[in-house]
């Protein structure tokens, strides 16, 4: 072994974590991944979350919710159609998973003892401005650590990103999908925000022209990923290149 090599050595925490394969259905991005999905109203948010959840092969074993509904009402019985009903095709497909809503964001160090088992936080259409200063820091620590240490995916889903979402929440996320806004300079910002090179964003904005509301683009950070930007999650848009600043 050389002397002027970096030596790789494995992370006990982390001996969980999946990687893509040439099999891997591009839909079952990895975990743990921190997603952030940007879309106005009505243009399939939930519907993608869900879709997500049921294309994970392994499943996840544990699923907390953090929804409006839920704040709203200050009840967490599951059993209570009128709180999480538009999940109620996924908690039914996943009879056998932990299903738990949250009220707050709990302390990173709550999920140590479930680290070798596979997770995912949804944080959908919550405005996390707005939450209690501990559960900012809480949702920090999950994003920067708890994530990759104890294999939890997060998807955070917003109406309005620059609004909605702090900053640092952001900049831990890997994977961001985007629903056309009308707006293109606002389409612009969100490419710029999600590390995407100022001289691709053009290609990307002539891409998303023809798009229709329910259409999405998934600018996918995470290692070895079989296809960086892709269309409605499927359709890889090889002919987008990253171009040197």
């Amino acid at each position: 072994m050389s002397n002027n090599s970096i030596v790789v050595l494995n992370n006990p925490d982390k001996t969980k974590n999946e990687h893509w394969s040439v099999e891997r259905d591009l839909f079952n991005i990895p975990s743990p991944a921190r997603i952030l999905v940007a879309a106005r109203p009505n243009c399939g948010k939930t519907n993608f979350i869900m879709n997500f959840l049921l294309k994970q092969n392994p499943p996840f074993k544990h699923i907390y919710l953090m929804h409006p509904d839920l704040r709203a009402s200050g009840d967490l019985d599951t059993d209570d159609e009128d709180d999480v009903d538009e999940y109620d095709g996924v908690v039914n497909e996943y009879k056998y998973v932990d299903f738990t809503p949250l009220y707050n964001i709990p302390k990173p160090t709550s999920f140590k003892d479930e680290k070798n088992e596979k997770k995912i936080l949804i944080i959908d259409d919550v405005d996390i401005k707005v939450l209690s200063k501990d559960d900012k820091k809480n949702l920090g620590k999950i994003c920067s650590f708890a994530s990759s240490h104890y294999n939890m995916t997060v998807i955070i889903t917003a109406q309005d990103i620059f609004h909605q979402v702090i900053p640092s929440v952001i900049r831990f996320c890997n994977v961001f999908v985007v629903f056309p806004y009308p707006s293109i300079s606002y389409n612009q910002m969100l490419f710029n925000r999600f590390g995407v090179n100022k001289k691709t964003v053009p290609s990307i904005l002539n891409e998303m022209a023809g798009y229709g509301m329910h259409d999405s683009i998934c600018i996918d950070h995470t290692e070895n990923s079989p296809a960086k930007y892709r269309k409605n999650m499927y359709i890889k848009l090889n002919h987008i290149k990253d171009e040197n600043n």
